[in-house]
């Protein structure tokens, strides 16, 4: 690039205010066209059902990203300096900090969350807010602007990239959205010192949308739906089909925690099995074609074994979690009216939970 200052260039710098060109040293940089704003939508950031717990950090949950750039221009940090390389940014938030955990600032976001962004700086991976003087890693040298001489300008995209963690302050159900909110600042120079000295805002990343916590029921830990019939002598089972042995009636009752649970939701359970016939009365073994099992409900009613539903007892409603219990039987049962076969015979089942809003 030619460079060199004529008497024109001066006049102008007289008796135009406005032009970056005018100011001299401090390797200060500025974004061409004034503060770029990148837009980031968080519609599709879900945080797990079972970390929708007041105190629980939610690192890197989502990765937003804009295809967008800006232009920048840098000042010499002297009449002397002619060309930079890298550009040091530094980034601030205007939020206000709520805590530091495990490396990460998390500021506060709304009532129920609070955030922590980590921005792409090219060469550098994922940083995380606030940093100073931070370089990119460039491979080529640019002009800056001196008293009297155009710089050169640099396409960047620093900022359209960032990682959000989040903080879970106080459970929330369904969804919180999230208004257009400026997360981070980022200012830059073309030395540590010049980077953390500037006020010139160089981009804001801004995010907006909904943050949803689905609804979620699973069996407690430490649960089993798992029964032992024990030894069953043969002449127990009756020459009626269908009919049980009620002697080995096993009664069941296991926990089901729920989250994200609103007060009126009710949850109900389905049983699913290979059914012994189309009736579906009784769930197939394997190992012993004489052999059934008859599924009751808590009121002792047989229940379907090809998705039968079985009701729920709910508990109280903590801030959207729930530990809930399902009572059923099992019972082994006649599946044709002839005298099973002496041998081991097992069968499996499936439970499913819906939730009813």
């Amino acid at each position: 690039m030619k460079r060199r200052i004529t008497f024109i260039a001066v006049a102008m710098l007289l008796f135009t205010p406005f032009s970056h060109a005018a100011t001299t040293e401090g390797g200060v940089c500025f974004a061409i066209g004034g503060t770029y704003i990148f837009n980031l939508n968080l519609n599709g950031s879900e945080i797990p059902a079972d970390k929708n717990q007041a105190g629980t950090e939610v690192r890197d949950l989502t990765t937003l990203q804009s295809p967008s750039q800006y232009k920048l221009g840098c000042n010499c940090l002297s009449h002397f300096t002619t060309t930079y390389r890298s550009v040091y940014f530094t980034a601030r938030s205007p939020l206000s900090v709520n805590t530091v955990k495990n490396g990460y600032t998390y500021y506060r976001l709304n009532d129920h969350l609070s955030i922590a962004s980590s921005i792409h700086v090219l060469g550098r991976d994922y940083l995380p807010v606030p940093f100073e003087a931070e370089p990119n890693r460039v491979t080529s040298g640019i002009y800056c602007y001196a008293s009297g001489e155009e710089g050169s300008e640099a396409t960047l995209d620093t900022g359209s990239q960032v990682k959000l963690s989040f903080l879970i302050d106080k459970p929330f159900i369904g969804k919180v959205t999230v208004p257009g909110t400026t997360i981070a600042t980022l200012y830059g120079g073309i030395d540590e010192a010049s980077s953390v000295a500037s006020t010139e805002k160089l981009a804001e990343i801004k995010i907006a949308g909904d943050i949803v916590v689905p609804q979620n029921c699973e069996i407690a830990p430490g649960q089993s739906l798992e029964i032992d019939f024990g030894k069953i002598p043969a002449s127990a089972f009756s020459a009626t089909k269908g009919e049980a042995v009620g002697s080995r009636k096993i009664r069941k009752m296991i926990q089901v925690k729920c989250t994200g649970m609103l007060d009126e939701n009710i949850v109900r359970s389905a049983f699913h099995a290979d059914p012994v016939d189309a009736d579906a009365t009784m769930m197939k073994v394997n190992g012993n074609d004489d052999v059934g099992i008859v599924i009751y409900d808590k009121w002792d009613r047989v229940v379907n074994v090809n998705g039968g539903s079985m009701e729920m007892d709910m508990g109280a409603n903590q801030g959207g979690a729930e530990v809930n219990s399902l009572t059923f039987s099992a019972a082994p049962a006649s599946a044709t009216g002839s005298i099973p076969k002496p041998g081991a015979f097992e069968a499996w089942a499936t439970v499913t939970f819906e939730i009813q809003n």
